[in-house]
Formats: C-alpha cells, sequence, structure tokens
C-alpha cells in the first residue's frame, strides 16, 4: 500500500512540474487574469485544484 502511495505521489509531483501543467497555469492566468482569485493579491500565485476527480486531465472549472 505505501508503495503504491508513493508511486501515485511521484506521479502527481512529477505532473506539477512537466510542461502540460505548465501550460495548463499559463492559460488559466491568461483566461482569468494574473491575480488571486480569493484574495487579488498578485504576488506569489499557485493555481490548486478544486477537486481530484479529474487530475491528468482538468477542466478549467476544477482549477482554482
Amino acid at each position: 500500500m505505501r508503495k503504491a502511495k508513493a508511486r501515485r505521489s511521484k506521479k502527481y509531483y512529477d505532473y506539477l512540474l512537466s510542461d502540460k501543467w505548465a501550460q495548463i497555469k499559463i492559460d488559466l492566468y491568461d483566461s482569468r487574469g494574473r491575480a488571486c482569485e480569493v484574495c487579488a493579491s498578485v504576488r506569489q500565485l499557485q493555481v490548486h485544484h478544486l477537486t481530484y476527480a479529474n487530475v491528468y486531465k482538468e477542466e478549467p472549472e476544477d482549477l482554482i
């Protein structure tokens, strides 16, 4: 069980470092603006999953 979880964690970590995830973030910033949707800060922006149901095949509405 632990090894399976470790493999999933590594896969997810690698995904967050991938060109695909980088492009998803760029597209999201371009469509929604470069400011936090919660507090409007423009510093240290991050994209977060609202749900992990579609991880690796996210739709824009799955992310904030």
